[in-house]
Formats: structure tokens, C-alpha cells, sequence
């Protein structure tokens, strides 16, 4: 077991090390596929997009065929000063844990012919498409039983302790610009600034109430204008929001007049 543990854990160094956004997880996708290969898996992997399914054991004799899965990508975030890929999501434990299961699996030889396992790695999670990407391809076809595990922050579940279910909220994301006119930053009187109206949205964002006895969010999430002259009133801004709450459908319609 401590052989185990080690490898899980070197794993989960090496992934943490070699993060990659959605979409770009190419390297991630050929080092899982190769792992498969080592271990005795049928790997199928995509032209079109990052992601690999591994078949282990005995899918021949019409046996249940139980799915593990685990998301690969990871976010774009500033890390000691520089934005680069970051695994903070815990995408990178959630790979090792999954190729744990296959090694703990190679250990016991006998059950090969007694289980048919999918190892399901998908990508751009963080996306909220690599899911729907993956079903399309077959990923889950015949699937009986489908297993997945995401770490917690601890305020919701213990060091060491685990929960069998963890109900989420639907979220809906939105990307979205603000097209003013820029200007000298001594004369604000010919310009629309798009500084000054994104940060009326994002008061209005606050004010939005739905049913409190459901939990439910609206938070802006990236607010981006100007580059690197500081004496320019910006008139183009790009920004994204989120909104989520914990029932199958939000129906939200806003209306911001200037």
C-alpha cells in the first residue's frame, strides 16, 4: 500500500506541475492515455478535442459496465505575480485518484475477467462543456453506474472525511462588452467611460434577490479595460458574470438602460 500511496502521489505532483487550461490539455491527455496503455486499458482518445477513456477488464460477457471519472483541466490563475495554468480546483488529485483505482486494480490479476471498468478523463470542466463533449462521443454509452469525486474546501467536509453526495447549483455564465469612446484622461467630458458604467453593473449585479430561502448567487467574475497607459479613459471594457442557483433551471431577465 505505501508503494501505492507514493505513486498516487508523485502523480498528483507531476499533474500539479503541468496544468493545463480547458480545451489545451494535450499533454495531460497523452501522459493519462499513456498510463492506460501501461496498464492494460483499451484507450480511445479524439481528433477534435483533449480528453481519453480507458477500458479495463471484461467487457465481453455483457458485464455491468461501471464508469470512474475525473475532470483534467485546469484554471487561469495569477499565481506569485504571473498568471499561468494552476491546478487549485483539485483536478490534479482528482487524475491521481482515478489512475490509483487502476494500479490498486493491476494489483489483484484475478478480478480482470470479472469487472469492466471505463476510466472516464474529460476535459474543460472548468468550461462547463467537456461533459456534454464527452456523452456526445460515447463516453457513457451502456454506462450502469457512474462514480466521481471532487476535493471540498474543508468548511464543508472534514480533513479525511467524506460525503456521498453534494448537491450543486445550475450555473449560467455570461460574457459581455461595454463600447464607449476612449479619451485623454484630462478631458472625461468627451468620452463614454466604460470604467464608470461596468461599475454600475456590477452594484446592480448586487441588488438582484431572488427566493432567500434558496441558495442562489450573481457575482462578477472578470473586469477587464485599458492596457498599459494609465492617462487614457478606457471606452471598451470586456467582462464575465455568473449566476447559479440550486434548482435544474434559472430564468433571469435583466435590463440595464444608460
Amino acid at each position: 500500500m505505501k508503494d501505492l500511496e507514493k505513486q498516487v502521489k508523485d502523480t498528483f505532483n507531476y499533474l500539479h506541475q503541468h496544468a493545463e487550461i480547458s480545451w489545451e490539455e494535450v499533454e495531460t491527455t497523452k501522459y493519462i492515455a499513456n498510463i492506460l496503455k501501461e496498464n492494460g486499458c483499451n484507450v480511445n482518445t479524439f481528433v477534435d478535442h483533449t480528453g481519453v477513456v480507458g477500458e479495463y477488464g471484461n467487457f465481453k460477457d455483457n458485464l455491468p459496465i461501471v464508469a470512474v471519472r475525473a475532470d483534467i483541466d485546469a484554471l487561469w490563475q495569477e499565481v506569485d505575480g504571473s498568471f499561468q495554468a494552476n491546478h487549485s480546483c483539485g483536478h490534479d488529485a482528482h487524475m491521481a485518484m482515478v489512475l490509483g483505482l487502476l494500479w490498486k486494480l493491476q494489483q489483484s490479476p484475478e478480478l480482470h475477467k470479472q469487472i469492466a471498468i471505463r476510466f472516464i478523463f474529460q476535459p474543460a470542466e472548468e468550461k462547463g462543456a467537456g461533459a456534454l463533449k464527452m456523452v456526445e462521443k460515447g463516453a457513457v454509452d451502456n454506462v450502469e453506474y457512474l462514480f466521481g469525486i471532487h476535493l471540498r474546501p474543508q468548511q464543508e467536509c472534514k480533513m479525511r472525511n467524506a460525503t456521498p453526495v453534494i448537491v450543486h447549483g445550475a450555473t449560467k455564465m455570461y460574457s459581455a462588452e461595454i463600447r464607449g469612446h476612449d479619451a485623454h484622461g484630462a478631458r472625461p467630458h468627451l468620452n463614454i467611460n466604460a470604467i464608470e458604467v461596468g461599475a454600475q453593473i456590477v452594484n446592480l449585479l448586487s441588488k438582484i434577490h431572488l427566493d432567500p430561502r434558496v441558495p442562489h448567487s450573481v457575482k462578477m467574475t472578470n473586469f477587464q479595460a485599458g492596457g498599459k497607459s494609465s492617462n487614457i479613459i478606457q471606452g471598451m471594457l470586456h467582462f464575465h458574470w455568473i449566476c447559479g442557483r440550486n434548482q435544474m433551471k434559472l430564468w433571469m431577465n435583466l435590463t440595464i438602460k444608460y
